[in-house]
């Protein structure tokens, strides 16, 4: 399995640089002050995120994006098939994809345990 998923990651990393350069080229010709106007009901409904204090359009300014929060059970098999991973729940509130990479990487620093949350008890 480690070697599948580092095969992907190897084939992905040229595509995610791909990806990132045109989000950069797109945000670059946005107009902040007009989609702050023309979103500000959106904007407001949903908040800021609460590690970075950003708004939506203050995380798109820097390349970013809203995310939600999900409490996930899965097992080892969902890294080859995503339809075993099971969502237990939704909360109600965003954080931006930068915020939740270095938090888990804290995370992760702090408990090497906190690798993935794999559920040792289910087989599927």
């Amino acid at each position: 399995m480690n070697k599948r998923i580092a095969g992907r990651v190897d084939k992905n990393i040229e595509k995610f640089k791909e990806g990132d350069q045109k989000i950069k080229d797109f945000v670059s010709k946005l107009n902040p002050t007009k989609l702050r106007e023309e979103h500000k009901d959106l904007s407001d409904e949903l908040g800021n995120c609460f590690l970075t204090t950003y708004d939506v359009v203050d995380s798109i300014e820097n390349n970013d994006a809203f995310c939600i929060g999900l409490d996930v059970v899965r097992s080892q098999a969902a890294i080859a098939d995503p339809s075993k991973l099971v969502i237990k729940e939704i909360f109600p509130c965003f954080l931006s994809a930068d915020s939740f990479v270095e938090a888990a990487l804290f995370a992760v620093g702090n408990d090497p345990e906190a690798t993935g949350g794999f559920d040792k008890n289910q087989t599927e």
